[in-house]
């Protein structure tokens, strides 16, 4: 609401996030937060957002999550002493 305020009042929309963020600390609404995370949140809000991004992002981050976790399987069962085939009839792959 803050910001909406400030860019009806003919302000740039970098110099309305910048106003109601020293707005909301000087009113102690999330002060402390601000404190910390104030450069995060005008970088945050100043980038336009573009869901085809974000979801290319969270396509890759699943995609080295689900790598990470075959590792993690593959090695587990090499330390079982599985063999290599034994492995790959327990994954499905025969």
């Amino acid at each position: 609401a803050e910001i909406n305020n400030n860019c009806n009042s003919s302000m740039s929309r970098e110099e309305a996030i910048k106003a109601a963020i020293k707005t909301c600390m000087g009113k102690n609404i999330l002060l402390y937060f601000l404190e910390k995370h104030s450069s995060e949140i005008e970088n945050m809000l100043l980038t336009e957002w573009n869901w085809d991004d974000a979801l290319a992002v969270a396509r890759e981050e699943e995609r080295e999550k689900a790598l990470k976790e075959g590792r993690e399987e593959l090695l587990t069962l090499l330390r079982q002493g599985y063999t290599l085939h034994e492995i790959e009839q327990k994954l499905g792959l025969l």
